[in-house]
């Protein structure tokens, strides 16, 4: 297990919130507990414990650092790492694979990466007010040292 943590958590759970019973997000599609998008092959019922919660949301976190860890050359810092995480979380580890932040991350130019996180703040081509303040906060997480 890869350990997770607790800044990426509680981070990721401030944006997420946390829903019980499965519900459609900001692009209609079918989401349960914190932010999992829910697949025909997760077999979930419509309503979740807590504990199921807690759980689904370890699975996906663990699933999600490992994409990081495999795809980002440099040794990141906790707030990087976090910040990187919620995004992957976000936007699915595809789009991270794809993007140009991870291209600068890789290439060691920290700053110019940070800016990326501000491009992903649209969902079908929009601009959603949400994302655009989860994504300021992701920069700031990802510049923070201290």
């Amino acid at each position: 297990m890869i350990p997770i943590p607790d800044l990426a958590i509680d981070f990721i759970k401030s944006f997420e919130g946390c829903r019980l019973s499965k519900y459609k997000d900001s692009a209609g599609l079918w989401t349960i507990g914190v932010g999992h998008l829910m697949k025909p092959s997760d077999n979930l019922p419509d309503k979740l414990t807590t504990e199921e919660v807690d759980n689904l949301l370890e699975h996906d976190l663990q699933n999600a650092a490992r994409s990081l860890m495999r795809m980002t050359k440099p040794e990141l810092n906790d707030y990087q790492f976090s910040a990187l995480l919620s995004f992957i979380f976000n936007v699915g580890s595809g789009a991270y694979q794809r993007s140009t932040l991870l291209k600068k991350i890789n290439r060691g130019d920290f700053v110019g990466a940070a800016d990326e996180f501000l491009k992903w703040d649209k969902v079908l081509g929009k601009v959603v007010n949400g994302l655009k303040i989860r994504r300021i906060a992701e920069k700031t997480l990802f510049l923070k040292t201290e």
